[in-house]
């Protein structure tokens, strides 16, 4: 018969950090523009909503998109969220339709 004598329980904290992320502001760029993507914090993995895993995401969009990235600690107990909207502008275009009649250049 085994019998037990003075048990005392035994009591662990365990500390998860919870990763962090942040991007860059939202930006503006030329179509097919190469862009780079930094996320920054302190991230073990990071996945892309364009589905890219790695970091920095390295883009040339030609159409204004809305880019997210979810990073995840080292266990993969924590996730953490950030976004990016990088507008495509094509300033020519732009120019273009505000200035229409005779423009005159002067040397």
């Amino acid at each position: 018969m085994l019998k037990l004598v003075d048990v005392n329980p035994i009591s662990i904290n365990i500390t998860v950090e919870n990763p962090t992320v942040t991007l860059p502001s939202d930006t503006i760029i030329q179509p097919n523009q190469p862009v780079s993507i930094n996320a920054q914090g302190s991230l073990y993995s990071a996945e892309w909503s364009n589905g890219f895993v790695g970091n920095p995401l390295q883009i040339s969009p030609s159409m204004t998109n809305q880019y997210t990235v979810t990073v995840t600690s080292q266990f993969a107990a924590c996730k953490a969220p950030d976004s990016i909207i990088v507008k495509v502008i094509d300033l020519r275009d732009d120019v273009t339709k505000r200035f229409t009649g005779t423009v005159t250049v002067i040397y």
